[in-house]
């Protein structure tokens, strides 16, 4: 089957910027071409959809979420859900996310492999939801940040490791920076060098990228040091984590909107101060102006919303508006950078001849409006559209 899409504008990810009165040739779940129709011609046997004034543009990318929704529990409750709940939440959860135009999703952690089963099932077509990467079970110290069972030693972490990557893991997630959020917390680093350094070499043995829960500096430069490839929040940086991040090469994966909501976590806040002031609104505090220096500096930035499903506009929405980052570059932070930062540009993130048609427009021009990201029309993830869908 080939589809073809006209559209006023067309947004590829790729250094071609806007293209104006654009055309994209689908054909099954590949892209055939994208750019202008003054330069190809419409397949006599193609079904053409005419999307007007709209922007045709890569479908999303949210580079740091969970499956269960954030919120919905408090968290110094240490309370998680059966894997039954799990899966009922997150088929909900990835729908919304599906719905608000994000068709590729990194899962930076869970229990006990509690995210296998909903990665089958969206493969399978059984729920839709976007095209899910998994870190799996994320690693962290028996006394840190995390639920469930914790990893100590070189020994324990190598072996946690492995046992992520035999159960599929696209990526090793690390806590690095502790937390105070649950009791007997600490906000400092969580592990040792050489137990990060231990979790980097067994991933990169086999091709596989670590991704790091790093909020301070000195976890920060330590995660960079031994090897970790993105640095996910990373809301208290400084100018000598800028300076390690682009010495190394790595990704900041911002997470901003979540830390600046005030209603998200406002019982966990209420229920533990220590978090509060602690951690959180110190983190609330400088978020903003830190990614802004980081990007301004050339960092390679990605965008996220760790759980807050549906939201991923509301995180472009808010580089743009408080951290005054200019609107294709918080574009780029949700497509062709969210891309590279997981590892999938070969697939996704552009719109480009072979690359699968994960394609999304919205209702205008994003550069000019930022906020139009919200109002998405298309949804197209393999070539299969989506926007008929419902929400939950």
């Amino acid at each position: 089957m080939i589809t073809a899409i006209k559209s006023k504008y067309l947004f590829t990810g790729t250094s071609a910027g806007v293209i104006d009165d654009s055309l994209v040739v689908v054909e099954g779940s590949k892209i055939l071409y994208a750019g202008a129709a003054s330069k190809s011609s419409i397949p006599l046997d193609a079904t053409v959809i005419d999307l007007g004034d709209q922007m045709v543009m890569p479908g999303l990318i949210d580079a740091h979420t969970h499956l269960p929704q954030i919120g919905e529990r408090l968290i110094y409750e240490s309370m998680t859900p059966g894997q039954g709940t799990l899966a009922l939440e997150a088929t909900r959860n990835i729908r919304k996310d599906l719905l608000s135009g994000v068709t590729t999703m990194r899962v930076l952690g869970t229990q006990n492999f509690d995210d296998i089963p909903i990665i089958h099932a969206v493969k399978a077509g059984i729920v839709p939801g976007p095209r899910l990467l998994t870190a799996t079970r994320h690693i962290h110290a028996s006394n840190g940040h995390g639920y469930g069972k914790g990893y100590d030693g070189s020994d324990e972490i190598r072996k946690a490791v492995r046992e992520n990557l035999r159960a599929g893991a696209d990526v090793i997630k690390i806590m690095a920076t502790g937390s105070v959020d649950l009791y007997g917390g600490h906000f400092c680093q969580e592990y040792s060098r050489e137990e990060m350094e231990t979790a980097v070499i067994e991933a990169n043995r086999v091709g596989k990228r670590v991704a790091a829960h790093a909020i301070r500096p000195p976890e920060i430069c330590e995660c960079l040091d031994v090897g970790v490839k993105t640095i996910e929040h990373g809301h208290m940086l400084d100018d000598t984590c800028i300076e390690k991040l682009l010495e190394h090469d790595a990704w900041l994966v911002g997470t901003l909107a979540i830390v600046l909501d005030e209603d998200v976590l406002s019982k966990d806040l209420e229920a533990n101060p220590d978090f509060a002031n602690i951690e959180w609104l110190p983190r609330r505090r400088v978020a903003a102006n830190n990614y802004r220096k980081a990007i301004e500096a050339g960092v390679k930035y990605a965008s996220g919303t760790d759980a807050m499903h549906g939201d991923l506009p509301t995180e472009i929405e808010k580089l743009v508006t408080v951290a005054q980052v200019p609107a294709d570059t918080a574009i780029l932070s949700v497509t062709r950078n969210a891309a590279d930062a997981c590892d999938v540009l070969n697939l996704v993130g552009t719109l480009e001849v072979g690359k699968y048609a994960d394609i999304i427009s919205v209702k205008g021009n994003p550069l000019e409006n930022i906020n139009v990201m919200h109002d998405v029309d298309l949804i197209m993830k393999n070539g299969q559209r989506y926007d008929h869908l419902s929400a939950m």
